[in-house]
């Protein structure tokens, strides 16, 4: 295949960052590199540089085919800006329509209201009868992330309508979600699966990561443990989740224009083990690196694939 230059947009490094070989995505690079895929690092705007077999070396801002958006465009807008100002229009995976769909929890809900997702509430006036109703909640950050100002609630609780979300020191406005109450066995349970696209357009489901937590959240940043979902979950359960995982992977990807590579899908599992679509992330971690550390010989080949197959596709689309 002829060469194709791919930019990966990073969070900034506080420092250089390690050689390629000692990480999995520097090793991924290099990978691709004998495929005829130069994949390139930014870290901030004009700092760009790419992979050899014992640096990232810096080099010039130069055409690139396309770019796999890995940045917190959020957190440090002004950078964002520049970086897209940097390579103008260029394919982008994931493309900036999924990334803004996923960011605004209320624009997942509408776009997929039809998919088994638990109720919400968006009027604050109406938190309190509609936490009476349900009897259990979640009082949530609209475009969070990490599990920050994400509470569980209960009728007399305080209702917020803001609250801390994604960005530090900052707020923005709650809304209110119905809790669904886990299997009996769990304190609380939260599968992430990661979906990916092949070059052929099919999308490919990687082992699925179930994160329990005696604590109302489920969360990995808040101490939760990752665990292979079909180790504890039914096979029934799972196939069901699995259709779940496509319908809501395919309904993205046809909302959008530019490519769609992936997707990490959070589910639930409610007392029956039916499984409801919590939210979508569109830089999506799957988790599958804590599956590596306690089974590489299980997990380690299918993690270090996860990042090569997304950079693969991205360059034969482009």
């Amino acid at each position: 295949m002829a060469k194709k230059c791919l930019l990966t947009w990073l969070r900034p490094y506080s420092g250089a960052p390690p050689p390629p070989a000692a990480t999995p995505f520097g090793r991924a690079a290099l990978d691709l590199q004998k495929e005829g895929i130069s994949v390139l690092i930014a870290a901030g705007p004009g700092s760009w540089m790419q992979a050899n077999a014992n640096a990232w070396e810096a080099i010039s801002p130069q055409r690139v085919d396309a770019v796999y958006d890995r940045y917190s465009s959020r957190s440090l807008p002004e950078h964002y800006g520049a970086l897209e100002a940097q390579v103008g229009r260029v394919p982008r995976g994931n493309p900036p329509e999924l990334i803004r769909i996923c960011t605004d929890k209320l624009a997942t809900q509408r776009l997929l209201s039809d998919l088994p997702m638990p109720p919400v509430q968006t009027d604050p006036r109406a938190f309190e009868d509609q936490l009476d109703d349900w009897g259990r909640g979640y009082i949530k950050p609209r475009f969070g992330g990490l599990g920050r100002g994400i509470h569980p609630v209960s009728p007399g609780d305080p209702l917020p309508a803001w609250g801390p979300g994604a960005v530090r020191g900052g707020s923005e406005p709650t809304f209110l979600q119905k809790a669904i109450l886990p299997p009996e066995k769990f304190g609380s349970l939260c599968v992430r699966w990661l979906a990916q696209r092949e070059e052929t357009g099919r999308w490919a489901l990687l082992p699925a990561v179930a994160r329990v937590s005696a604590q109302a959240v489920a969360n990995v940043h808040l101490g939760a443990q990752a665990l292979p979902a079909e180790d504890i979950l039914p096979s029934q359960a799972m196939s069901e989740a699995a259709s779940l995982v496509i319908e809501t992977a395919t309904r993205l990807q046809k909302s959008c224009n530019g490519p769609v590579i992936e997707l990490g899908i959070d589910l639930l599992f409610d007392q029956n083990f039916k499984p409801w679509l919590l939210e979508v992330n569109s830089r999506p971690s799957g988790r599958l690196s804590a599956l590596t550390q306690g089974d590489p010989a299980r997990f380690g080949a299918l993690a270090e694939e996860a990042l090569r197959r997304p950079l693969r596709t991205l360059a034969a689309w482009s």
